[in-house]
């Protein structure tokens, strides 16, 4: 069992880069028009190709509080504690949905700390 699984969300690192440092990502969704892709699901070419158009430009969104406490849940298994890296709530919300997402398995655990 680790000791400590780090997360963080695909803002901060390169998908290799995270891989290399054993570090898990939760994704990032990118908007293209009315679909919703998870950030590493993205043609890079295509999403560029709008993005040089300058028209019906893509928005991201954070992770969902459900996602991020499934993929910490799953870490959980191996792991004796998770430490997330996130950017500050002043660039993006997904800070306070990790708050979120720490309250909801704090409330789910079965061990109280």
């Amino acid at each position: 069992m680790n000791k400590v699984a780090i997360t963080t969300n695909s803002a901060c690192i390169f998908a290799d880069e995270a891989k290399e440092k054993g570090i898990t990502i939760v994704p990032f969704h990118i908007l293209i028009g009315r679909k919703d892709y998870l950030d590493p699901q993205v043609d890079m070419e295509s999403l560029y190709a709008l993005l040089d158009r300058k028209e019906n430009l893509p928005t991201t969104a954070p992770f969902t509080v459900v996602e991020c406490f499934q993929t910490w849940q799953e870490l959980s298994q191996n792991a004796e504690a998770i430490l997330h890296i996130s950017m500050t709530q002043a660039f993006t919300a997904a800070y306070t949905v990790a708050l979120q997402a720490q309250g909801l398995a704090r409330k789910n655990s079965p061990r109280q700390e």
